[in-house]
């Protein structure tokens, strides 16, 4: 009587599945749990459903009669709790002992966890450390035009090299004019001549306009992340323009003002013999009047200013000692030259001072023009906001995080 019990409940445990699919598991474990903590009564019967192959004994056939077996089809049993063996027999073990009072029924479904916070950051990347090499950068921070550039220089150089052929010697050559009255620093300039200082400034010009070449040709060596051939040949370019743009304007303006010389108001008869010729041929040349301004000085310091320029913009943070070192020991030379002019009676002190100022203006107007607009080697240091975004989830609140810095 109690299997038939325990079989009633299955059978309408499995009766409830096909019924209520969304409910059929939690209310078959609860069937199952009742049926294993609720034995049946004695004395009861079953009624209803009969599980197939068993046969309920009759009291009131005779003997020898045969009785009659009456089988179901089986109920559809889904699950541990409906489990029989072969034979019909319950095939999981009897309870023993007294059994726990079952709690309250649980989904057998897991619940779903809530998903973890989803952050969305827009904070840049760290600047790189000051002086890193960017081999991902332009071979310079200066940008050439090799055509456009290469035709400035070369009309430049052209046109320097056809005044000072042909135009120069078609200044009038005429006698010495009379000294005019001279101020201070320019007064100092005249009464003397000295061949010696000249050539002396000649050397120091030269060393100006090769200086340049050397020095960057050495960093261009050094920096084994940019090709040498182009970042060099970047350098020479520009600076090839700078004193071919010079050379130019310095001369169109010493054939336009047309001022005499110092040594032209020296009397020859001053000097000593073995100088007197040279100054005598220096007189009667057209060169004598082409005083102003100084072409050693503006070439010397447009050398000087445009070689120390572009190595500016590519060592101002990376190594500011060997670009003040470069600086220093160009613009030291370039005054040499311009001082030594003074000496020698080749110029007065206000054509010196005119061909420092125009060399220099040219020697940073040139570099600049080129420039792409940032130094090599600093590093990019823009404020950029930052914004974190989360959800907020609790048994009570539901909602978002916005977290920033502007």
């Amino acid at each position: 009587m109690r299997r038939s019990g325990l079989y009633l409940h299955l059978s309408l445990a499995a009766l409830s599945l096909t019924l209520a699919p969304g409910r059929a598991r939690a209310q078959l474990d609860r069937a199952d749990v009742e049926a294993v903590s609720q034995p049946s009564a004695p004395g009861s019967s079953a009624s209803g459903v009969a599980t197939a192959g068993t046969t309920p004994p009759s009291t009131s056939a005779p003997a020898g009669a045969t009785t009659p077996t009456t089988t179901s089809a089986p109920a559809p049993s889904t699950g541990p709790a409906a489990a029989t063996s072969r034979d019909g027999v319950d095939a999981r073990p009897e309870p023993t002992g007294a059994q726990p009072a079952p709690g309250p029924a649980t989904s057998p479904y897991p619940r779903p966890t809530p998903p973890a916070p989803a952050t969305i950051s827009t904070t840049s990347p760290p600047p790189p450390p000051e002086g890193t090499p960017s081999p991902e950068g332009p071979a310079h921070p200066a940008r050439v035009r090799w055509g456009l550039d290469a035709g400035i220089t070369l009309g430049a150089a052209g046109t320097f090299f056809i005044l000072e052929a042909w135009v120069t010697p078609q200044l009038p050559a005429d006698a010495p004019p009379s000294m005019p009255t001279l101020s201070s620093p320019d007064d100092k300039a005249v009464g003397h001549f000295r061949p010696n200082a000249a050539l002396a400034s000649d050397v120091f010009l030269y060393s100006s306009m090769a200086a340049p070449l050397i020095y960057h040709g050495i960093e261009a060596g050094l920096r084994k992340d940019k090709p040498f051939g182009l970042r060099y040949g970047t350098d020479v370019m520009i600076y090839a323009e700078t004193l071919a743009l010079n050379l130019l304007i310095t001369e169109i303006l010493k054939n336009a003002i047309g001022r005499p010389r110092p040594l032209v108001y020296v009397d020859p008869d001053a000097v000593d013999a073995d100088v007197r010729e040279k100054l005598l041929e220096e007189q009667a040349s057209a060169d004598s009047l082409k005083s102003f301004p100084s072409g050693h000085a503006s070439t010397s310091f447009a050398a000087a200013v445009g070689g120390s320029m572009l190595l500016t913009l590519k060592l101002a943070r990376r190594r500011p000692g060997a670009l003040a070192a470069a600086w220093v020991l160009s613009l030291g030379a370039a005054s040499t030259a311009g001082a030594l002019r003074v000496v020698a009676g080749k110029h007065f002190t206000s054509d010196v001072i005119a061909g420092a100022i125009l060399g220099s203006a040219i020697g940073v107007v040139v570099p600049l023009a080129h420039w792409r607009g940032t130094l090599e080697g600093a590093p990019r240091r823009r404020r950029r906001a930052t914004m974190q975004v989360a959800p907020a989830m609790s048994e009570t609140t539901r909602g978002l995080v916005v977290t920033g810095r502007f």
